[in-house]
Formats: structure tokens, C-alpha cells, sequence
């Protein structure tokens, strides 16, 4: 208990200290921090240029798979600018939010770092408004290398308040699976329809099947199908809006959404779904093919067994019947992007070392090896992934993925504090504890403060 309250204390400080920085007026502008026209800057890099030395922050450590796609980059740039020293700081995993932010309170965030979206619950949006980040926008609309490069839903997600702060790395999406050999087994066709779902759903608990190989724990994958429920019900945009605040939850849409989706999975999950992790859903259930019905990200793939994905295809989210949302969707966003510090950006000795550099790393040369040697989903368009590499079942995600229009993670905009609420309350309906109009009501209570 203890280290939690210091933990708490500790980020109070961090974001309390942002919030005095970026009212910090006054200041004598060095070569570092002078304003500058955040355009491409006119010098390209040069071997014999000034000595340059990058402090690159990252959680991509040579244990995980993009440790070593991205030091190659960094050890072949290295080569060509002799002149420039890049100096690793690595964090392991959810470690590089804590260095990050205590970098901010210290004013030295480091030139070049990749981190988490801009989500409140990432805390790097309190630290984009301080001005601690640069502001890429017009390099990354000018600049050749980024040319159709990335779809304009992961600009978005780069993207504060108008202001561009990251280049994507890698995406993730929500996909849904389902076990094909099964359901031949049992008769049951593969669903197309809302309607076929829930009919394959009772099917398959009939035949003594546990239907949907899914979790509730906090992040559940249970909860990501209630994006596809109440987005299918109201459309993205209007959920979005419920679930920052803007609207009220407590209207007849949102409880005939909460009921389709209380008939879908109430009872049709494993009992002991609110204790497992996504890893241990998937050994349990989806490898040992006890559930036929699975919808998870994109990461989740290659956990499950090669003669499961064997069996195995991937499908569309059906519409929902009388939904406001007439066309297909899937849920996707970024999972990772760089950032550059605002200083680096301004000094005009550092900038052009930082832009090549930032070409690199997110080009599709770059794109395809993080596909195919490190296993990632890429944002990146124009890559030919080589099916062979990642995976017939993955391969063929990632095509479905790319045909539909994306939706946004609606705990994107929720604050910490209601996040923990929501996925506490969702975990008592998927137990049978609450009604659907109940919940629409204690879902208004925690979002709508109108």
C-alpha cells in the first residue's frame, strides 16, 4: 500500500509540474530552445557535420522483437553520420511511462523516444501541452518520405489539439477469429450476421462448448466486444462522445446495445474468465479448443498454436441490427509511435540527424522487417508482407483489417479514475450482476457529468 501512495504521489508531482512548466514565460531563448518555423530544415545531414549526440529513450530492448530490427537501423545510421552518438536508455515495458515522465518534471525529455498514443491514461498529452514535445506537423506534410505512407486515422491518432507530435511504428487491431473445423463439427455455419452470431452462440453452448475463448479482467477482451456493440449501436463517433462526457449514456440506444450484448456474452465466456489474462484465455481455451468464437488484438496471434490457426479464419465484426452504423468497421489504432523533444527539434544542429533518423525507423523498409522478423502489425501502406512469414491466419487478418474503416478505442478518452470504474462495473454485468438498464445508468453516472 504503501508504494502504491508513493506511486501516486510521484505522478501527482510529475503532472503538477508540467502544468507549472508550461505557464513558464520569460526565459532567455538559447540555441536549444529558441522558437523556430517547424518546417524541414534546410541543411540535410552531413558525415563531416558537428559532432551530434542523441539520447534515445526506448522500451524496444534487445529481449523483445523490435530490439533488434530497430538497432540495426540505428547501428547502420551510425555508420553513415560517424559524427553523431546515439546513447540508449532503455526501460523494460510499462517502465518507459515512469522514465518519461520524470524526464518531463526535469526538462529533459530525451531528443528521440517511442511511446504509447497520446491517450490520458498514457500521460503523455499532459506533457504535449506543456511544450516539452515538438511540433512535427508541417515536416511530416511537407516532407517526401512520409507521402502516403500512413492513413489519415493514424495521423489522427498522432495528433493533439492540431498539433502532430508523433510518426507511427506499429498498429494493432481487433480481430475476430473463429475456429472453422468446429464449427463444420457442429453444423453451425460460419456467422455473417449479428443475428447468425448469437444463433452460433447457443449453438455451440448446446453442444458443450464454451462459445467465446474470452476474458473480463481489466482491458477484457469481453470489453472489446462492447466497442464493437455499442460503436455497431450509435456509431464510433457518437460512442466516443458518450464516453468523454459530451452526451448521456442513459438513453434507450445504449440499453437495447448493452442488451444484445449481455445476450451475446453473459453465460457464454468461461467461468473463471475474470481471473485469466489474454495469454492464459488463449492456452486454455482457443490452443485446447474448448471455445470456437475469439476476438482479440492483432499482438494475440501468434499465441495461438500453428495447427489451431491452421483451423482457424478470420472475419468481420457483423453490423448490428438497426445500429446507426451502416458500414463495417474494425477497431485499430496505433500502439507505438517516436516523439522528439522540443528543444532537440529547435536546435538547428540536431534537427536534420533527428529528421533522417526519424525517416528510417518508420520507413516501409523499416515497416517490413518489423512485419516479418519481428512479428508487429505496421501502419505502413505499400508493403508486401510476405504471407509465408507472418502466417496464413495473420496475413489474412491484416488484409480484412486494411479494407475497413477504422474505429477508435473508446477507452481512449476515458480518464484513469473512470477507466477503473468502467471495467469494474462491465465485470459485475458480464456476471450476471447487473441489468442492461442499470448499468447504462451507472455508465452515465461515471462519464456524463452534465
Amino acid at each position: 500500500m504503501k508504494k502504491i501512495v508513493s506511486v501516486v504521489l510521484m505522478l501527482t508531482m510529475v503532472f503538477a509540474l508540467l502544468a507549472a512548466c508550461s505557464g513558464n514565460e520569460g526565459a532567455e531563448p538559447s540555441k536549444a530552445s529558441a522558437p523556430t518555423k517547424n518546417t524541414q530544415a534546410a541543411s540535410e545531414p552531413q558525415k563531416d557535420g558537428p559532432k551530434v549526440t542523441l539520447r534515445f529513450a526506448t522500451n524496444y530492448v534487445a529481449n523483445q522483437p523490435m530490439g533488434p530490427m530497430q538497432q540495426q537501423i540505428l547501428d547502420q545510421f551510425k555508420r553513415d553520420f560517424p559524427n553523431v552518438t546515439i546513447a540508449m536508455e532503455e526501460s523494460a515495458g510499462n517502465d518507459l511511462q515512469t522514465k518519461i515522465k520524470m524526464d518531463a518534471v526535469s526538462d529533459r525529455i530525451p531528443d528521440v523516444f517511442n511511446y504509447w498514443r497520446m491517450d490520458p491514461v498514457f500521460g503523455l498529452d499532459g506533457i504535449a501541452k506543456a511544450g516539452q514535445l515538438a511540433d512535427l506537423s508541417d515536416w511530416v506534410k511537407s516532407d517526401p518520405a512520409f507521402k502516403d505512407l500512413f492513413d489519415d486515422d493514424f495521423w489522427k491518432t498522432a495528433t493533439l489539439e492540431g498539433k502532430t507530435y508523433g510518426v507511427p511504428i506499429v498498429m494493432y487491431f481487433m480481430q475476430m477469429f473463429v475456429n472453422k473445423e468446429i464449427l463444420d463439427k457442429a453444423g453451425i455455419a460460419v456467422p455473417q450476421t449479428f443475428e447468425e452470431l448469437l444463433a452460433a452462440t447457443k449453438a455451440l453452448k448446446a453442444k458443450g462448448y464454451v462459445p467465446w475463448g474470452i476474458n473480463t479482467q481489466a482491458d477484457s477482451l469481453a470489453n472489446r466486444l462492447y466497442n464493437y456493440v455499442m460503436n455497431g449501436m450509435l456509431t464510433n463517433e457518437r460512442a466516443l462522445k458518450m464516453h468523454s462526457g459530451q452526451e448521456s449514456m442513459n438513453v434507450p440506444e445504449v440499453v437495447k446495445a448493452l442488451t444484445l450484448l449481455k445476450e451475446l456474452v453473459v453465460g457464454n465466456i468461461p467461468e473463471d474468465a475474470v481471473a485469466l489474462n489474454t495469454d492464459a484465455v488463449i492456452s486454455k481455451y482457443i490452443n485446447t479448443e474448448k471455445s470456437a468464437l475469439f476476438e482479440s488484438g492483432s499482438f494475440s496471434t501468434p499465441l495461438i498454436k500453428p495447427e489451431i490457426q491452421a483451423k482457424m479464419v478470420a472475419i468481420d465484426f457483423p453490423l448490428i441490427p438497426d445500429g446507426a452504423q451502416k458500414t463495417k468497421t474494425i477497431e485499430k489504432d496505433l500502439t507505438n509511435l517516436y516523439y522528439v523533444s522540443a528543444k532537440s527539434w529547435a536546435d538547428t544542429d540536431k534537427r536534420p540527424y533527428i529528421q533522417e533518423l526519424l525517416r528510417r525507423l518508420t520507413s516501409r523498409e523499416a515497416g517490413k522487417s518489423y512485419a516479418e522478423k519481428a512479428g508487429q502489425n505496421i501502419p505502413m501502406k505499400g508493403v508486401e508482407v510476405d504471407p509465408v512469414k507472418i502466417g496464413r491466419l495473420a496475413f489474412d487478418a491484416q488484409k480484412l483489417t486494411a479494407k475497413l474503416p477504422a474505429n477508435k478505442w473508446l477507452n481512449a478518452v476515458m480518464k484513469p479514475d473512470q477507466r477503473t470504474k468502467f471495467e469494474s462495473k462491465m465485470g459485475a454485468f458480464y456476471g450476471g450482476q447487473i441489468t442492461p438498464e442499470k448499468l447504462a445508468e451507472d455508465l452515465n453516472a461515471i462519464f456524463y457529468s452534465k
